[in-house]
């Protein structure tokens, strides 16, 4: 066999490294040799309400300052010294946990006007009452201490605060427990005139309100509670009522941002899940 010539074989390899450069360009430049990065998994969340209903979190007729807070919304008003409604929406992860209860009662920083502070309850016939109750927040300390900022607070005569009050609210997370979540918001419903404590002259209210709210897929259903600031020996049932009658008396909107045909058939009637009070 004759061998190749010489200059044969010097164009053939000439050629061959010619593809062979070319071809490691190509690689170099379609190929991102850059270390991947770590992926992060984000640490478990805090349970938010935005997850569970499709509400704002306001309420419609105060012309308060609104307040957000992490776990609950308020609207407050400087004349009475205390929120016209906070809301807030509670699942049962909420419900259980470590979070203890300090007591540690704080005006709230957020307040642009300056909210009451716990010395004007001081010396007076009235608790210091939780629209948004501690209890809702036993799965986290931040979001019980939250709750003791004083825009969450309104005067409660004791016996009204730790008896037919303290039931309702443990009868909401009881219907929490055997449903999952609410939407619920809380204020005074209306006031004593001429009736105020302490310093920043903080209104006393002569009722309170609240109103409950269970959306799941097309399932919705409301219901609400009116109370006079006072003594009261029945049980929470007697007075649950339509959330339209409670809207009649405070004045405001609670579930406007529901198609209005929703609403209104919705809160002309006590809903089915609140009937059953344990």
């Amino acid at each position: 066999m004759k061998s190749k010539p010489k200059k044969n074989r010097f164009v053939n390899t000439f050629i061959t490294n010619v593809i062979i450069v070319f071809g490691s360009l190509i690689i170099l430049w379609k190929v991102d040799f850059t270390p991947e990065k770590a992926t992060t998994v984000p640490a478990e969340q805090k349970p938010q309400q935005e997850e569970y209903h499709p509400f704002s979190n306001n309420v419609s007729g105060s012309t308060g300052e609104l307040v957000k807070h992490q776990y609950y919304r308020l609207s407050y008003n400087e004349k009475t010294e205390q929120a016209d409604w906070v809301a807030y929406m509670v699942t049962s992860q909420m419900l259980t946990g470590d979070a203890e209860r300090k007591n540690n009662f704080k005006s709230d920083p957020d307040v642009a006007t300056g909210s009451a502070s716990k010395n004007d309850y001081k010396g007076t016939k009235f608790d210091r009452g939780h629209l948004m109750p501690a209890a809702t927040c036993k799965f986290d300390q931040d979001a019980m201490n939250e709750t003791f900022y004083m825009s969450n607070m309104s005067p409660q005569y004791y016996s009204f605060n730790r008896g037919i009050w303290k039931k309702a609210e443990e009868q909401v997370r009881d219907w929490v427990k055997e449903y999952g979540h609410l939407y619920v918001v809380s204020g005074p419903a209306a006031f004593y005139a001429d009736s105020v404590i302490g310093e920043n002259e903080v209104a006393v209210p002569s009722m309170f309100y609240k109103v409950m709210l269970y959306k799941e897929g097309n399932t919705i259903e409301t219901a609400g509670f009116l109370f006079e600031n006072k003594k009261i020996t029945q049980d929470p049932h007697d007075f649950i009522v339509t959330v339209d009658s409670v809207e009649q008396v405070c004045g405001l909107d609670f579930f406007w941002e529901l198609q209005d045909s929703v609403e209104d058939g919705a809160e002309k009637v006590v809903g089915e899940k609140f009937t059953s009070m344990d």
